[in-house]
Protein backbone atom coordinates (compact mmCIF):
# COMPACT_ATOMS: atom_id res chain seq x y z
CA UNK A 1 0.00 0.00 0.00
CA UNK A 2 1.43 3.39 -0.93
CA UNK A 3 2.25 5.36 2.18
CA UNK A 4 0.22 8.45 2.98
CA UNK A 5 2.92 10.93 1.93
CA UNK A 6 2.40 10.18 -1.77
CA UNK A 7 -0.37 11.59 -4.02
CA UNK A 8 -3.59 9.54 -3.85
CA UNK A 9 -4.15 6.63 -6.20
CA UNK A 10 -7.64 5.21 -6.56
CA UNK A 11 -8.34 1.56 -5.76
CA UNK A 12 -10.00 -0.27 -8.65
CA UNK A 13 -11.50 -3.72 -8.98
CA UNK A 14 -11.57 -6.84 -6.81
CA UNK A 15 -8.87 -9.17 -5.48
CA UNK A 16 -6.70 -10.90 -7.99
CA UNK A 17 -4.73 -10.97 -11.24
CA UNK A 18 -6.69 -10.44 -14.44
CA UNK A 19 -5.76 -13.64 -16.25
CA UNK A 20 -8.50 -13.22 -18.84
CA UNK A 21 -6.48 -10.47 -20.48
CA UNK A 22 -3.67 -12.85 -21.38
CA UNK A 23 -5.07 -13.40 -24.86
CA UNK A 24 -4.75 -9.68 -25.56
CA UNK A 25 -0.99 -10.01 -25.12
CA UNK A 26 -0.73 -12.03 -28.31
CA UNK A 27 -1.25 -8.95 -30.46
CA UNK A 28 1.94 -7.35 -29.19
CA UNK A 29 5.52 -8.16 -30.14
CA UNK A 30 7.61 -9.57 -27.30
CA UNK A 31 10.99 -7.90 -27.17
CA UNK A 32 14.25 -9.00 -25.59
CA UNK A 33 14.69 -8.15 -21.95
CA UNK A 34 17.68 -7.56 -19.75
CA UNK A 35 17.60 -8.10 -16.02
CA UNK A 36 21.24 -8.00 -15.11
CA UNK A 37 20.83 -4.41 -13.92
CA UNK A 38 23.10 -1.44 -14.51
CA UNK A 39 26.37 -2.51 -16.13
CA UNK A 40 28.42 0.50 -15.07
CA UNK A 41 29.66 1.79 -11.74
CA UNK A 42 26.30 3.32 -10.88
CA UNK A 43 25.29 -0.03 -9.36
CA UNK A 44 28.05 0.43 -6.82
CA UNK A 45 27.31 4.02 -5.89
CA UNK A 46 24.90 5.12 -3.21
CA UNK A 47 22.20 6.22 -5.64
CA UNK A 48 21.17 5.77 -9.25
CA UNK A 49 20.24 9.01 -11.09
CA UNK A 50 16.96 9.06 -12.96
CA UNK A 51 17.43 9.17 -16.76
CA UNK A 52 16.17 12.31 -18.49
CA UNK A 53 15.54 10.79 -21.92
CA UNK A 54 12.73 8.41 -22.88
CA UNK A 55 13.22 6.90 -26.36
CA UNK A 56 10.00 5.77 -28.00
CA UNK A 57 9.40 2.03 -28.06
CA UNK A 58 8.98 0.87 -31.66
CA UNK A 59 5.71 -0.84 -30.73
CA UNK A 60 4.01 2.36 -29.60
CA UNK A 61 2.59 3.19 -33.02
CA UNK A 62 0.43 0.06 -32.89
CA UNK A 63 -1.76 1.51 -30.13
CA UNK A 64 -1.33 5.27 -30.48
CA UNK A 65 -5.11 5.49 -30.85
CA UNK A 66 -6.56 2.52 -28.94
CA UNK A 67 -9.98 1.35 -30.06
CA UNK A 68 -12.62 2.17 -27.40
CA UNK A 69 -14.03 -1.35 -27.56
CA UNK A 70 -10.56 -2.79 -26.98
CA UNK A 71 -10.03 -0.55 -23.98
CA UNK A 72 -13.44 -1.39 -22.53
CA UNK A 73 -12.83 -5.07 -23.06
CA UNK A 74 -9.46 -4.92 -21.37
CA UNK A 75 -10.80 -2.94 -18.42
CA UNK A 76 -13.77 -5.27 -18.00
CA UNK A 77 -11.57 -8.35 -18.14
CA UNK A 78 -9.06 -6.89 -15.71
CA UNK A 79 -11.71 -6.08 -13.11
CA UNK A 80 -13.86 -9.19 -13.57
CA UNK A 81 -11.32 -12.00 -13.86
CA UNK A 82 -9.77 -11.58 -10.41
CA UNK A 83 -8.50 -14.86 -9.00
CA UNK A 84 -5.69 -13.91 -6.62
CA UNK A 85 -5.36 -11.55 -3.68
CA UNK A 86 -3.15 -8.55 -4.47
CA UNK A 87 0.17 -7.92 -2.79
CA UNK A 88 -0.90 -4.41 -1.78
CA UNK A 89 -4.00 -2.19 -1.90
CA UNK A 90 -4.54 1.25 -3.37
CA UNK A 91 -5.83 4.47 -1.93
CA UNK A 92 -9.50 4.50 -0.90
CA UNK A 93 -12.27 5.05 -3.50
CA UNK A 94 -13.29 8.30 -1.81
CA UNK A 95 -10.24 10.03 -3.28
CA UNK A 96 -11.27 9.24 -6.87
CA UNK A 97 -12.74 12.70 -7.45
CA UNK A 98 -9.51 14.36 -6.34
CA UNK A 99 -7.16 12.16 -8.37
CA UNK A 100 -4.70 14.42 -10.14
CA UNK A 101 -4.89 14.09 -13.94
CA UNK A 102 -1.17 14.72 -14.40
CA UNK A 103 0.03 11.15 -13.96
CA UNK A 104 2.62 9.81 -13.37
CA UNK A 105 3.48 10.60 -9.81
CA UNK A 106 6.41 12.90 -9.04
CA UNK A 107 9.79 11.21 -9.28
CA UNK A 108 10.80 12.74 -5.97
CA UNK A 109 14.54 12.85 -5.49
CA UNK A 110 15.06 10.85 -8.68
CA UNK A 111 17.55 8.44 -7.14
CA UNK A 112 17.45 4.85 -5.92
CA UNK A 113 19.36 4.21 -2.69
CA UNK A 114 22.26 1.81 -3.15
CA UNK A 115 20.88 -1.20 -1.26
CA UNK A 116 17.40 -0.79 -2.73
CA UNK A 117 18.88 -0.85 -6.23
CA UNK A 118 20.89 -3.97 -5.39
CA UNK A 119 17.75 -5.64 -4.02
CA UNK A 120 15.73 -4.96 -7.18
CA UNK A 121 18.49 -6.23 -9.44
CA UNK A 122 19.07 -9.34 -7.33
CA UNK A 123 15.34 -10.17 -7.25
CA UNK A 124 14.96 -9.80 -11.03
CA UNK A 125 18.04 -11.93 -11.67
CA UNK A 126 16.70 -14.59 -9.31
CA UNK A 127 13.39 -14.73 -11.18
CA UNK A 128 15.27 -14.90 -14.49
CA UNK A 129 16.83 -18.12 -13.24
CA UNK A 130 13.76 -19.68 -11.65
CA UNK A 131 11.03 -18.28 -13.95
CA UNK A 132 12.74 -17.48 -17.27
CA UNK A 133 9.41 -17.01 -19.04
CA UNK A 134 8.35 -14.20 -16.70
CA UNK A 135 10.38 -11.43 -18.32
CA UNK A 136 10.64 -9.45 -15.08
CA UNK A 137 12.88 -6.40 -15.41
CA UNK A 138 14.46 -4.92 -12.29
CA UNK A 139 13.06 -1.52 -13.21
CA UNK A 140 9.49 -2.80 -12.65
CA UNK A 141 10.41 -3.67 -9.08
CA UNK A 142 12.04 -0.25 -8.76
CA UNK A 143 8.82 1.37 -10.00
CA UNK A 144 6.81 -0.50 -7.37
CA UNK A 145 9.37 0.39 -4.71
CA UNK A 146 9.15 4.06 -5.63
CA UNK A 147 5.35 4.20 -5.51
CA UNK A 148 4.95 2.07 -2.41
CA UNK A 149 7.57 3.61 -0.12
CA UNK A 150 9.99 5.80 -2.11
CA UNK A 151 12.49 2.95 -1.86
CA UNK A 152 12.09 2.65 1.93
CA UNK A 153 13.28 6.21 2.42
CA UNK A 154 11.26 6.65 5.62
CA UNK A 155 12.95 3.51 6.90
CA UNK A 156 16.42 4.99 6.58
CA UNK A 157 17.46 3.81 3.10
CA UNK A 158 19.07 7.12 2.14
CA UNK A 159 21.75 6.67 4.79
CA UNK A 160 25.15 5.36 3.68
CA UNK A 161 25.13 3.09 6.72
CA UNK A 162 21.62 1.66 6.19
CA UNK A 163 21.45 -2.08 6.90
CA UNK A 164 18.72 -2.82 4.36
CA UNK A 165 16.05 -3.27 7.04
CA UNK A 166 13.54 -0.43 7.41
CA UNK A 167 13.79 1.29 10.77
CA UNK A 168 11.33 2.46 11.85
CA UNK A 169 9.08 -0.12 10.23
CA UNK A 170 7.08 1.05 7.21
CA UNK A 171 3.36 0.54 7.90
CA UNK A 172 0.42 1.47 5.70
CA UNK A 173 -2.95 2.81 6.93
CA UNK A 174 -5.03 0.52 9.14
CA UNK A 175 -7.47 -1.41 6.93
CA UNK A 176 -10.40 -1.23 9.31
CA UNK A 177 -13.13 -0.15 6.90
CA UNK A 178 -12.84 3.53 7.76
CA UNK A 179 -11.85 6.48 5.55
CA UNK A 180 -12.76 4.57 2.41
CA UNK A 181 -10.34 1.71 3.00
CA UNK A 182 -11.48 -1.93 2.92
CA UNK A 183 -11.85 -3.82 6.16
CA UNK A 184 -9.32 -6.64 6.31
CA UNK A 185 -9.49 -8.66 9.50
CA UNK A 186 -6.18 -9.51 11.12
CA UNK A 187 -4.35 -12.41 9.48
CA UNK A 188 -1.04 -12.39 11.38
CA UNK A 189 -2.02 -11.89 15.04
CA UNK A 190 -0.42 -8.46 14.74
CA UNK A 191 3.06 -9.97 14.38
CA UNK A 192 3.97 -8.08 11.21
CA UNK A 193 1.81 -4.98 11.42
CA UNK A 194 1.42 -4.49 15.16
CA UNK A 195 -2.39 -4.69 15.14
CA UNK A 196 -4.24 -7.81 16.33
CA UNK A 197 -7.61 -6.69 14.97
CA UNK A 198 -7.06 -5.50 11.40
CA UNK A 199 -4.33 -5.81 8.80
CA UNK A 200 -2.19 -3.09 7.30
CA UNK A 201 0.42 -3.26 4.54
CA UNK A 202 4.00 -3.66 5.70
CA UNK A 203 7.53 -2.99 4.52
CA UNK A 204 9.19 -1.24 1.56
CA UNK A 205 7.04 -3.13 -0.97
CA UNK A 206 3.89 -2.76 1.20
CA UNK A 207 2.73 -6.37 1.35
CA UNK A 208 -0.54 -7.31 3.00
CA UNK A 209 0.35 -9.76 5.80
CA UNK A 210 -1.76 -12.56 4.29
CA UNK A 211 -0.09 -12.18 0.90
CA UNK A 212 3.33 -11.94 2.53
CA UNK A 213 2.80 -15.28 4.24
CA UNK A 214 2.08 -16.87 0.86
CA UNK A 215 4.95 -15.34 -1.13
CA UNK A 216 7.57 -14.51 1.49
CA UNK A 217 11.09 -15.58 0.65
CA UNK A 218 14.46 -15.04 2.27
CA UNK A 219 16.70 -13.44 -0.34
CA UNK A 220 19.74 -15.10 1.19
CA UNK A 221 18.06 -18.43 1.80
CA UNK A 222 18.87 -18.12 5.48
CA UNK A 223 16.62 -17.11 8.35
CA UNK A 224 12.98 -16.03 8.50
CA UNK A 225 11.85 -13.70 5.68
CA UNK A 226 11.29 -10.14 6.88
CA UNK A 227 8.95 -7.77 4.97
CA UNK A 228 10.93 -4.82 6.33
CA UNK A 229 14.12 -6.17 4.72
CA UNK A 230 14.43 -4.61 1.25
CA UNK A 231 16.10 -7.73 -0.18
CA UNK A 232 13.41 -10.09 1.15
CA UNK A 233 10.63 -7.69 0.14
CA UNK A 234 11.94 -7.26 -3.41
CA UNK A 235 12.41 -11.02 -3.76
CA UNK A 236 8.82 -11.64 -2.61
CA UNK A 237 7.51 -8.99 -5.02
CA UNK A 238 9.36 -10.66 -7.88
CA UNK A 239 7.98 -14.02 -6.86
CA UNK A 240 4.45 -12.60 -6.70
CA UNK A 241 4.67 -10.96 -10.13
CA UNK A 242 6.05 -14.08 -11.79
CA UNK A 243 3.76 -16.58 -10.02
CA UNK A 244 0.87 -15.57 -12.30
CA UNK A 245 2.59 -17.07 -15.34
CA UNK A 246 2.23 -13.80 -17.25
CA UNK A 247 5.10 -12.61 -19.46
CA UNK A 248 5.98 -9.05 -18.51
CA UNK A 249 7.88 -8.48 -21.76
CA UNK A 250 4.63 -7.49 -23.48
CA UNK A 251 2.48 -4.40 -22.91
CA UNK A 252 -0.53 -6.46 -21.85
CA UNK A 253 1.55 -8.66 -19.59
CA UNK A 254 3.10 -5.63 -17.94
CA UNK A 255 -0.29 -4.02 -17.32
CA UNK A 256 -1.94 -7.17 -15.99
CA UNK A 257 0.95 -8.18 -13.74
CA UNK A 258 1.26 -4.77 -12.08
CA UNK A 259 -2.53 -4.47 -11.85
CA UNK A 260 -2.47 -7.80 -10.02
CA UNK A 261 -0.06 -6.32 -7.47
CA UNK A 262 -2.42 -3.40 -6.76
CA UNK A 263 -5.81 -3.17 -8.46
CA UNK A 264 -5.66 0.37 -9.81
CA UNK A 265 -4.83 1.44 -13.36
CA UNK A 266 -3.64 4.75 -11.96
CA UNK A 267 -1.22 2.76 -9.82
CA UNK A 268 -0.14 0.78 -12.89
CA UNK A 269 0.45 4.02 -14.79
CA UNK A 270 2.67 5.36 -12.05
CA UNK A 271 4.67 2.16 -11.72
CA UNK A 272 5.17 1.65 -15.47
CA UNK A 273 6.06 5.32 -15.98
CA UNK A 274 8.68 5.13 -13.25
CA UNK A 275 10.03 1.81 -14.54
CA UNK A 276 10.29 3.22 -18.05
CA UNK A 277 12.28 6.19 -16.78
CA UNK A 278 14.58 3.96 -14.75
CA UNK A 279 15.11 1.88 -17.91
CA UNK A 280 16.03 4.95 -19.94
CA UNK A 281 12.95 4.48 -22.09
CA UNK A 282 13.81 0.92 -23.14
CA UNK A 283 11.57 -1.23 -20.93
CA UNK A 284 9.91 -3.83 -23.20
CA UNK A 285 6.21 -3.12 -23.64
CA UNK A 286 6.20 0.06 -21.55
CA UNK A 287 5.65 2.57 -24.35
CA UNK A 288 2.69 0.60 -25.68
CA UNK A 289 1.30 0.13 -22.17
CA UNK A 290 1.53 3.86 -21.49
CA UNK A 291 -0.51 4.62 -24.62
CA UNK A 292 -3.27 2.32 -23.34
CA UNK A 293 -3.32 3.25 -19.67
CA UNK A 294 -4.87 6.76 -19.88
CA UNK A 295 -7.94 5.24 -21.53
CA UNK A 296 -8.02 2.44 -18.97
CA UNK A 297 -7.81 4.95 -16.11
CA UNK A 298 -10.65 6.98 -17.66
CA UNK A 299 -12.73 3.87 -18.33
CA UNK A 300 -12.54 2.55 -14.80
CA UNK A 301 -12.84 5.99 -13.21
CA UNK A 302 -16.15 6.56 -15.00
CA UNK A 303 -17.48 3.10 -14.19
CA UNK A 304 -19.15 2.52 -10.79
CA UNK A 305 -17.03 0.16 -8.70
Amino acid sequence: MPVAAKPPVAKVGTWGVAIAVAAWAAVFVTTTRGVAGPTNSVALTNAMPSPNSSPIDSMAAQTANPVPAQVSGLAASATAAATRQPASVGYPPVVRSTLAPNLPVSFGSGVIPRLALAAYVDAANSEARTSPGCGLNWTVLAGIGLIESDHARSGGSASLTWSGVASPAILGPLLDGNHGYPALKDSDDGVLDGNPSFDRAVGPMQFLPSTWHEYAVSATGVGTPDPENIFDAAAAAGRYLCASGINLDSAAGLIVAVYGYNHSFSYVTNVVSAAQRYAGGTLPGASVALTMLPALVAETSSTPQ
